[in-house]
């Protein structure tokens, strides 16, 4: 009896409504019933969907490289129970701990090996910043001798491959951050491995960046965030000021453009 109480009195509430606000009304209880059934339906696919079920650990869907790498401490006999999978590794790139508001250096010794490989015809040896960044260097150990020579022996941590290259025409790449600004462009710039601090963000390395004189003072126009070529002398070494070190490597700069495809 109560239920067709409640129903006769809802009846006469939906009576009295005006005829659009009946009309919204049914439309929005259709709306939510439609919903309802939706969800409803999406998550009985998910339930009983082969892709939402976590997969079985076989060889056929493992990755990533065994966790043991270390060899296995050989059992008595003289036999040894490492497998070959263990003993064999290839050389990676690393990346050696920086002082700290420095960029990590990603320490790779085998682009030391490509140095000198792209000569043009008039000698003129084409690199990379990352070439010249691929070892690392201790910054502080360098002014804390330059502070105190008789401490010990010099620290001497640019490579050799490196170093044969002072003196050497070169054309490098590399993004500019302008020392110096004029009107007409900039005379003095620094060429950095990535653009990520050409106006903000970390410091580079002391050997991730080549500071650049241009000859004669000419003055070469910005470019910001496009990567530039960069051709002239280069000279290698500690360039020390008051017992610190200000730069690693310079460059007389000849002609710069854009890097081809920019």
């Amino acid at each position: 009896m109560n239920g067709r109480m409640n129903t006769t009195r809802q009846t006469v509430r939906d009576d009295r409504m005006p005829g659009h606000r009946r009309r919204y009304a049914g439309a929005l209880r259709g709306a939510l019933i439609a919903l309802t059934f939706v969800a409803l339906g999406v998550g009985a696919l998910f339930v009983f969907s082969p892709r939402s079920r976590p997969k079985s650990a076989t060889p056929e869907n493992v990755q990533g490289a065994p966790l043991r790498t270390d060899p296995v401490a050989p059992v008595p006999g003289g036999k040894s129970t490492t497998s070959p999978a263990t003993t064999q590794s290839s050389p990676r790139p690393i990346i050696s701990a920086s002082i700290p508001g420095m960029m990590p250096i990603v320490v790779d010794p085998s682009k030391l090996a490509t140095i000198g490989q792209d000569v043009d015809d008039d000698g003129t040896i084409h690199l990379s910043i990352d070439q010249l960044a691929c070892y690392p260097y201790d910054l502080l150990a360098m002014n804390e001798w330059l502070h105190d020579p008789e401490s010990g022996p010099r620290p001497e941590q640019i490579p050799e491959q490196i170093r044969k290259l002072n003196g050497k025409r070169v054309e490098l790449r590399g993004y500019m951050m302008p020392v110096t600004m004029y009107e007409e462009g900039t005379p003095m710039f620094l060429l950095l491995r990535d653009a990520l601090a050409c106006c903000f963000g970390m410091a580079h390395g002391m050997n991730a960046w080549v500071r650049v004189e241009m000859k004669n003072d000419e003055r070469v126009a910005y470019v910001s965030g496009t990567p530039i070529v960069v051709r002239g002398i280069l000279e290698v070494g500690e360039q020390v000021e008051d017992d610190l070190v200000m730069s690693i490597y310079r460059l007389r700069g000849e002609r710069v453009r854009r890097l081809d495809g920019y």
